[in-house]
């Protein structure tokens, strides 16, 4: 049987059930391959604030991806290691090219997904995960990730190819999300575990969405969720149950790790 030394898990539709807790079976199986010295790592499209609790309730060391992989983040130490900002020029080319036929949140380092606005500057309604009502991000950080929301898919799609020469998109049909070109869940996760000598072959993946499918197709065993999108499945090789029904501890039961 293949061995392994590190699990990268998404978050939302595969570490956590819908109600945003993680399963006792879940939890207890990752903490007893932790004490084993597998590294678990957290891959996520949610900003820092919002994925710390997971982070510490799992008491990992690792460094915690966030924002698709636009920043890494030292819960330890308190310390952003790495960030990749999108630049002013293509925020500016995003607001041109959107203007008032879609909805924009802006991410930043931390002061992120706090109340929406749009890039022409009207406050819109709030938006999942929220943190303090009304409190806007400011101006003291970059710009990491734009989730951009669309009444109409033909112009999603449009926006898509317009965008993907310029900017990292995930595009989820009637929205999408842009990083800075060639940053992704991927990249950064690829670029921690170097600095831990580990391979990708020896890696387990875990994700349901369009921001897991360079994680997945990459690493030794990457598995898509029961309930990942069909874009996902396609290219894992394996899978296994649903985030509501302890998918990650019965793949991780099977390999009798526990």
């Amino acid at each position: 049987m293949q061995t392994f030394k590190a699990i990268v898990l998404d978050m939302d539709g595969t570490l956590l059930t819908k109600d945003g807790k993680i399963s006792n079976k879940t939890k207890n199986i990752l903490l007893k391959l932790k004490d084993k010295g597998i590294k678990i790592f957290l891959a996520t499209g949610r900003p820092i604030s919002t994925s710390l609790p997971y982070h510490q309730e799992l008491d990992l060391e690792t460094p915690l991806i966030c924002l698709n992989g636009a920043v890494v983040y030292d819960r330890l130490k308190q310390k952003v290691l790495s960030q990749a900002p999108i630049s002013f020029e293509l925020i500016n080319l995003v607001k041109e090219t959107v203007m008032d036929n879609a909805k924009a949140m802006v991410c930043q380092t931390f002061q992120s997904n706090y109340q929406l606005i749009n890039l022409i500057g009207e406050q819109i309604e709030r938006y999942w995960p929220v943190e303090k009502a009304g409190v806007m991000p400011g101006n003291d950080e970059p710009f990491l990730k734009m989730k951009i929301m669309f009444n109409s898919k033909s112009f999603a799609s449009y926006i898509v190819n317009k965008f993907t020469p310029v900017l990292q998109v995930s595009n989820w049909g009637d929205w999408f999300e842009v990083t800075s070109q060639s940053v992704t869940k991927w990249t950064s996760f690829h670029s921690v575990i170097k600095q831990y000598g580990i391979h990708v072959r020896d890696v387990i993946a875990f994700g349901d969405g369009v921001n897991d499918i360079d994680l997945i197709k990459n690493v030794g065993i990457g598995v898509a969720m029961e309930n990942a999108l069909p874009i996902l499945k396609q290219v894992s090789k394996y899978s296994t149950s649903s985030n509501e029904d302890n998918g990650i501890f019965h793949f991780l039961n099977n390999y009798h790790v526990s």
